[in-house]
């Protein structure tokens, strides 16, 4: 079984860095968001930072990437 190394956690890092930034990026877009489609307006956006781990456990598929990506 191959461990996660220095530049893999470097690089799942990175995912959720660049993931959160967009999360927090859509602030602009979420009140016109709200007026259109509600509540569900918050969970629409919210999945950008639930992104992180899938994308990072897809990209690696190593033990443990997912739930460093979700950090």
């Amino acid at each position: 079984m191959k461990h996660l190394t220095l530049k893999d956690i470097i690089f799942i890092m990175l995912i959720a860095l660049i993931f959160g930034a967009l999360f927090v990026g859509t602030d602009v877009i979420y009140a016109p968001l709200y007026l259109v489609i509600g509540p569900f307006a918050n969970e629409v956006l919210f999945s950008l930072w639930i992104m992180a781990g899938p994308l990072a456990i897809a990209i690696l598929r190593l033990p443990g990437t997912a739930v460093i990506g979700r950090c």
